[in-house]
């Protein structure tokens, strides 16, 4: 500790170098292509933030195209980095792939789901409604449906364990709508990402186990 404070100055100099140093370095070693896509993904962030702070809402009131684009948002950014690599591929082949489908509607319907959780959690007692509950479960059974064709359909059995994954946290986001009533409402916030987070460590499990 008195090390650090006697040479302050030079630390957070060398702490400045350093950072700058990675940042070029990670820049010049990305390929060109990744700038398009981050371009895409910048779109996708603003365009969110857009709708999240300049959106009015009533106090009852979903703003379903915030959660579609935060979903969207999300997958994208998830499948950036690995697509971006991936040899005469492009952004479009990325947006119109089932895997980016499946995987933006599994994080739609999950932001979507949290939101309409905590609105019937505040409303001074009263359920979920008939509709709120077929926004959730309708959605999830055709997402669980649409991956499980999916998976069947994958001659090359390449992406089915991706396609598993997308029905197990179909599933459990089910279970966990059925369920909910037992906890609060933070607990469900975090249960809700853990039924996203499962599915990619199965899915990631059987990867090293090939």
């Amino acid at each position: 500790m008195i090390f650090v404070t006697a040479h302050k100055v030079i630390l957070k100099r060398a702490a400045l170098v350093s950072g700058l140093a990675a940042l070029g370095l990670t820049v010049l070693n990305f390929p060109l292509s990744v700038y398009a896509y981050l371009l895409v993904g910048g779109i996708l962030v603003l365009g969110f933030f857009a709708l999240a702070l300049f959106s009015g809402k009533e106090d009852n009131e979903i703003s379903y195209a915030k959660h579609s684009l935060a979903g969207v948002a999300f997958a994208y950014g998830t499948a950036l980095m690995a697509h971006v690599y991936l040899p005469n591929l492009g952004i479009r082949e990325l947006l119109f792939s089932r895997e980016f489908i499946c995987f933006s509607l599994l994080c739609i319907i999950t932001s979507t789901a949290t939101e309409i959780w905590a609105h019937g959690s505040n409303a001074s007692g009263q359920s979920t409604s008939v509709l709120d509950e077929i926004t959730i479960s309708l959605p999830l059974t055709l997402l669980g449906a649409a991956a499980l064709i999916s998976a069947v359909q994958n001659e090359t059995m390449a992406a089915r364990p991706f396609f598993y994954a997308i029905l197990t946290g179909a599933a459990l986001l089910q279970v966990l709508n059925r369920t909910r009533s037992r906890f609060g409402i933070t607990t469900v916030k975090l249960l809700s990402a853990v039924c996203l987070l499962v599915p990619g460590l199965i899915f990631q499990a059987y990867l090293r186990s090939q």
